[in-house]
């Protein structure tokens, strides 16, 4: 049985792999927006699971419907149908005007779609693509394709070499982001890498023009749009 008798801190350095610095405080429990630790000090939340997690604590209704699915049926993988599944499906597919879904786990898992839908599509067209657009100072996730196209060589380095053919422009120079697309590009920045642009210090606001600039190009060498959500 799993027990918080010890310290939680010193248990995880000792059999958990460290491969994150984390903040040396322990969480037990939330209520919507607010954390607390075993000695009852109140934190405000605004991470949310860095962005994957925003339907706050305890939150009484999802609690209960958590419980209720995983008392009838937890698990069945992508080999077989689930009615939930595909009414998810629909219902997102009305919310973004998208003919079909995707599920996965992570942002990285969907980058990593992103990327391999992109070279599917041309392999499927007879013609192999192969160079993706990515930003400076993007950054896409931990996996080796996600990598890839994050700008910042910290996280690059220790696991090259890593997915070739990617170019890296400034999301603010929209004549370097249509130099950048060429009749071998897979896939453009704008559309295909759609994370913040200055990775985890947050969002920059971009104009309208380095979108056009990605699909201007785009249209001249017939290069299909692929959004990761």
């Amino acid at each position: 049985m799993l027990t918080t008798s010890q310290d939680p801190i010193a248990v995880d350095a000792q059999h958990v792999l460290q491969v994150y610095r984390r903040a040396p405080v322990v969480f037990e429990s939330g209520d919507g927006c607010a954390l607390f630790t075993r000695d009852g000090e109140r934190y405000l939340d605004l991470i949310s699971g860095v962005g994957v997690a925003s339907l706050g604590h305890g939150h009484k209704g999802l609690a209960r419907a958590l419980a209720q699915q995983a008392s009838t049926l937890l698990h069945t993988s992508n080999l077989f149908h689930h009615p939930l599944q595909s009414e998810l499906a629909a219902k997102l597919s009305a919310l973004s005007g998208l003919p079909r879904a995707f599920f996965c786990n992570s942002g990285a898992e969907a980058v990593e779609a992103c990327l391999k839908f992109a070279r599917r599509y041309w392999h499927a067209q007879g013609a192999p693509r192969q160079t993706f657009v990515a930003f400076d100072h993007s950054f896409h996730g931990r996996t080796m394709g996600a990598v890839s196209v994050t700008w910042d060589d910290h996280y690059r380095a220790p696991f090259g070499p890593l997915v070739p053919g990617v170019v890296f422009v400034s999301p603010l120079d929209p004549s370097a982001i249509a130099a950048a697309i060429t009749a071998d590009t897979a896939a453009p920045a704008s559309p295909m890498m759609p994370n913040h642009p200055t990775g985890m210090r947050g969002p920059l606001p971009l104009s309208a023009s380095p979108a056009m600039a990605a699909n201007a190009p785009s249209v001249t060498h017939s290069i299909g749009t692929t959004a990761s959500i």
